[in-house]
C-alpha cells in the first residue's frame, strides 16, 4: 500500500498498518516474506521465483494457512499456532 500523508498522520498510519500485520498475518508467513525480500537483493528473478514457489508451497501447507481462511470466513481474529523460531521453513 502506498500513501502520501501529512507529517502528523504518518506515525498513526504506520502503527495501524503494523497492528494489522501483527494481528491478521501469520507470523511464519511474515517471516518468510521478509526473508525473501532480504535474500532477493543479490539473486536473479528466476532464483527468487524458485525460492518463492518452494516457500509458498511449504507455508500454505501449514495449519496457519487453514486458520487464516477460517478466521476470515468466520469474521474473527485468527489464532496463530505457528512459531517463527520453530516453524519457518529452511
Amino acid at each position: 500500500m502506498t500513501k502520501a500523508l501529512p507529517t502528523a498522520d504518518v506515525l498513526p498510519a504506520a502503527v495501524a498498518l503494523a497492528t494489522d500485520i501483527a494481528v491478521n498475518a501469520a507470523p511464519v508467513s511474515v517471516a518468510v516474506a521478509k526473508r525473501l525480500l532480504w535474500e532477493a537483493m543479490d539473486k536473479s528473478v528466476a532464483e527468487v521465483s524458485a525460492m518463492e514457489n518452494r516457500l509458498f508451497r511449504t507455508v500454505t501447507s501449514l495449519p496457519d494457512a487453514r486458520e487464516g481462511i477460517a478466521a476470515f470466513v468466520e469474521k474473527r481474529i485468527p489464532v496463530w499456532a505457528g512459531r517463527v523460531s520453530t516453524d519457518t521453513p529452511a
